[in-house]
Order: structure tokens, then sequence, then C-alpha cells
């Protein structure tokens, strides 16, 4: 097995740099900045889980600091972005920087909230799981699982500059499950590890996100099979799973967590930074499962591929627009490509 401490001061080397050269070189200008943000808010069925998601900002934050924030008279301890968006995000071709800095800011933190609180329920279940789960290969399957999506994530903050490295801290925590020979499983050790990066993960919640109680946000989450009634008897205090809830339900409400960070990854495409293949270089975690019994993933077209349909599905008049010249008809006609869709 490898020596973790090291791997993950390797990879936080390694990541740091990487990153840092992207960021660097792949910034966007504030005209494509804003074209995202109006995009954010043109698709906002897509985008609602991160537009519903209403944050806190610090007023001592340097990026806050450089803003008059007193002249748009928000409330600092919850803002609803969607509302402010639309009050920031002016309808004409010109805009000040500092109305689109304060914009990409709350976005920022909205999708860092959405995507903490994912990943503090995931940690939360899975060290639940850990405690009660007799069969240690369904322990090291689900955790299998998690590390395939972690990257995901730590992709998607990483575009935006938002505490990815404590995702690879959770990651660090992860990968030696998979790892661990099943005849020196250790499922409770596992989950006292999981715990502290849970506790690092919650504080950030805290700070940064509205509602930072579990029970409120794991309603928020809306997870088809829990019923959000009786959340008083899941959610125990600290934000940890109670004892009341059985295994079979503690698996299915991983199944719905992973089908969700998967599909938040695939709709954020926009987002996307260094690419799953860069990832799996630097990280070498292991292939995902195709157990068909066991990972139960939600398979249906994200929404960028059916908005992508729609637009094939045109009539063909609509789908040309005129290129060369032609000796016979006079027009030639070329197919439209339908741009960042395609992604």
């Amino acid at each position: 097995m490898r020596n973790h401490n090291f791997v993950n001061a390797m990879i936080l080397s390694a990541v740091i740099v990487i990153i840092a050269a992207c960021c660097c070189s792949c910034k966007p200008t504030g005209s494509q900045l804003r074209a995202i943000i109006q995009n954010i808010l043109f698709e906002d069925r897509k985008w609602e889980a991160v537009l519903s998601e209403r944050v806190r900002l610090n007023r001592n934050d340097p990026t806050i600091q450089s803003l008059d924030i007193d002249y748009w008279e928000i409330d600092l301890e919850d803002i609803d972005p969607l509302k402010v968006l639309q009050q920031l995000m002016r309808p004409t071709e010109h805009f000040f920087g500092s109305e689109l800095t304060l914009s990409a800011y709350i976005v920022d933190t909205a999708i860092m909230c959405l995507t903490f609180k994912h990943v503090s329920v995931h940690v939360a279940l899975i060290g639940r799981m850990l405690a009660l789960e007799p069969e240690k290969r369904k322990n090291v399957f689900r955790a299998n699982v998690f590390a395939n999506l972690l990257p995901r994530e730590v992709d998607v903050l990483s575009s935006i500059e938002k505490r990815y490295l404590e995702l690879l801290k959770v990651y660090d925590k992860i990968a030696p499950i998979v790892e661990q020979e099943l005849e020196k499983f250790d499922g409770e050790q596992y989950a006292r590890n999981l715990k502290d990066e849970m506790d690092n993960i919650n504080a950030i919640i805290g700070n940064s996100c509205k509602n930072s109680d579990m029970k409120i946000y794991f309603r928020q989450l809306k997870f088809p099979s829990m019923n959000t009634n009786n959340l008083v008897d899941v959610i125990g205090e600290n934000n940890t799973i109670t004892e009341n809830v059985d295994l079979n339900t503690i698996v299915s409400l991983l199944k719905d967590n992973e089908n969700a960070i998967f599909k938040m990854y695939e709709d954020m495409y926009e987002l996307r930074n260094l690419g799953m293949h860069i990832w799996k270089g630097i990280l070498n975690y292991p292939d995902l499962p195709t157990d068909g019994e066991e990972l139960k993933w939600n398979t249906r077209p994200s929404y960028h591929e059916m908005m992508s349909n729609i637009l094939r599905r045109k009539p063909q008049h609509f789908m040309t627009v005129p290129a060369n010249v032609n000796a016979n008809t006079g027009v030639q006609f070329v197919e439209y490509s339908p741009g960042l869709l395609e992604r």
C-alpha cells in the first residue's frame, strides 16, 4: 500500500503547480466571464440548485474589501444568488468591473457551497456505512465510486479557485479504503479518519453557506430515497447519521448522491478545468466499478445534450448558413454548429 502522507504532499504540490499554470493562462476575460454568468441566468433551470444556494460573504475577504459593497445594499449574511445576479447583471453591452467581480464571487461561493454539502453528506453516509457494513467488499466498492467522483468536484472548484485542496484531503482519506487488503480492513478506523475531514468541510459550509445545518440541506438536496419528514431521526448532532438509519437506506442515499454529483459535473461543462484524463494521471485512482447491481447511475441525457439534440432536429433552413458560392445553385449551404453545446 502507498505511503499516503508522502503521496498527499506530492499530489498537493503537483496539483498546485498544474492548476496555477492553467488558471494563469486560461482565465476568462471580463466579457467571457460576463457571458458565462448571463448564460447561468438564461439557463436557470439547469443551474437551479446553484441559484437556490443562499450564501454568506465575509466582509473582511480581500475581494469584498476591494468593492464598495455597501453601495448595493446587500445582506452579506443571506444572499439570494438569483435575485442579486439579476440586480447586478445589466441587460446592456456595457458593464462595471465591480459588478462583474461581485457576481462571479457569488456564483463561485454558491457552487462551492453546493459541492461541499454533497461531499459532507457523502462522507457522513460512508462513515456510518463503515460502522454497519459487515461485508468489506461493499465498503470498498462504494469508496471506489466516491474516489472516481471526487476528482470531478475538484476539477470544477479548481476552475473557480475555490477550496479544492480540501476535497483532495478528503480523497486522501478515501483512497486507502479502496486500496486496503480486505483481510486487513478496519472500517472503524477509516470512519474516524473521515470524521476529521468532515469537520473541516462542515466548518467551511458554516462560514460560507446560509443553511449549514445538515437537516436543512439534506432536504434541499432532494434525495429520492429519503422521506424528508423524519430528518430528526436521520441527522444527529454534529451533522452525523444516527443509528436509526438502516444499512439499506444508507446505500440507497449514497447512490442518490452519486447520481447528483455526477449530474452536477456533467451539467457544469462550462466550468471544467483540467479534464478527467489529467486527474487520472495525477491521482491514479482505480477505474470506475461496472457492477450492474451495485452501480445505479442515472444515464439520462444531460441538459446540454438535450439542447444539442433540439438544435439538430431543427428544420434544414434553420440549420444552415450561406457559405461558398456554388456554380449551379448560386449558394452552398453548410451545417450550423451549436458551438459550446457540442463540448
